[in-house]
C-alpha cells in the first residue's frame, strides 16, 4: 500500500478561505443552502429542480459513486443520496436494516485539504461538526480484502438526549430530503472511518462508518462485510 500523508496534509500550505465552502452546506449553513438552492431553482427553472432531484435518486448516483468508489452490483438494502457539496463529491448511504450509515467523500482535486484532519477527529468532518459532544479517536488498522488500511475507530462523549422524533411529513419533496441528510441527527452512534483511496491515485476516498444508535459502533467484521461489494483491494 502506498504511503498516505496521515492528518499532515493540511500543514502544506494552502490559499485560506475566509468562510469555508463546506460551512454553508452544513449546521445553520445547511438551510440557507437549501433556500439558496430552491430560490435558484424557481429561478432558472427545470434544470436546477432536475438536478435537486437527482441528489437523491438512486438510478442517478450509483453510477456517480461507481466512478471514485468502484463496485459490481450496487449493495442490496442500502440507499444512497448525494450531499450538494462545492469542490467535494460527498454521498450517505443508508442501511436501514443493519442500522448503518457510511459517508464517502472524495475532493474534487488533488489539492491540500483537511481530510486528514476531519478522519482522525470526525467532529470536524461537516457531517458532524454541528452535532453535540466530541469525539474520541484511536488509530489503527484494518485489512480489507487483502489490502490493509489506515483506520480511525471514534467514539462519541456528551451526546445530549435525543429530542422528540419529529411527525412525519405528509410530501416527501426533494426539498424535505434534503433537509434530512444535511441534519443527520439520527445518527448517534459510534462507528470506524478508513481512507481507501486506490494506490497510486492522487484523489483521496474516505468513508466514516456509524451506527444510528448511540452506545452502538461499527465492529471490525461489520465494515468488510459493508466493503465487501466495492473493489477495495486485490483479492475482491
Amino acid at each position: 500500500m502506498s504511503d498516505v500523508g496521515w492528518g499532515s496534509d493540511h500543514l502544506e500550505p494552502v490559499k485560506k478561505r475566509t468562510i469555508p465552502l463546506w460551512l454553508w452546506i452544513t449546521g445553520g449553513g445547511c438551510m440557507f443552502a437549501i433556500g439558496a438552492l430552491i430560490v435558484v431553482a424557481m429561478i432558472f427553472g427545470p434544470k436546477v429542480k432536475k438536478w435537486l432531484e437527482s441528489l437523491s435518486q438512486p438510478e442517478v448516483q450509483w453510477p456517480e459513486l461507481a466512478l471514485v468508489l468502484p463496485f459490481d452490483a450496487a449493495p442490496e438494502g442500502v440507499t444512497i443520496a448525494r450531499w450538494p457539496a462545492p469542490n467535494l463529491d460527498f454521498w450517505r448511504l443508508k442501511s436501514t436494516e443493519d442500522d448503518l450509515y457510511a459517508f464517502v467523500c472524495a475532493p474534487s482535486s488533488d489539492k491540500p485539504g483537511p481530510w486528514g484532519d476531519w478522519l482522525l477527529d470526525p467532529k470536524l468532518a461537516p457531517m458532524f461538526a454541528t452535532q453535540a459532544g466530541s469525539f474520541e479517536s484511536v488509530e489503527g488498522t484494518l485489512s480489507v480484502q487483502g489490502r490493509v488500511l489506515h483506520s480511525v475507530r471514534f467514539t462519541r462523549v456528551g451526546v445530549p438526549p435525543a429530542p422528540p422524533e419529529p411527525p412525519p411529513t405528509p410530501e416527501d419533496s426533494p426539498e424535505q430530503r434534503m433537509k434530512e441528510l444535511l441534519q443527520g441527527g439520527s445518527i448517534r452512534g459510534d462507528g470506524i472511518d478508513l481512507e481507501l483511496t486506490p494506490e497510486g491515485s492522487p484523489r483521496r476516498v474516505l468513508i466514516w462508518l456509524m451506527r444510528g444508535t448511540e452506545g452502538e459502533t461499527v465492529s471490525d467484521e461489520q465494515a468488510i462485510a459493508f466493503l465487501a461489494p466495492f473493489r477495495i483491494g486485490p483479492q475482491h
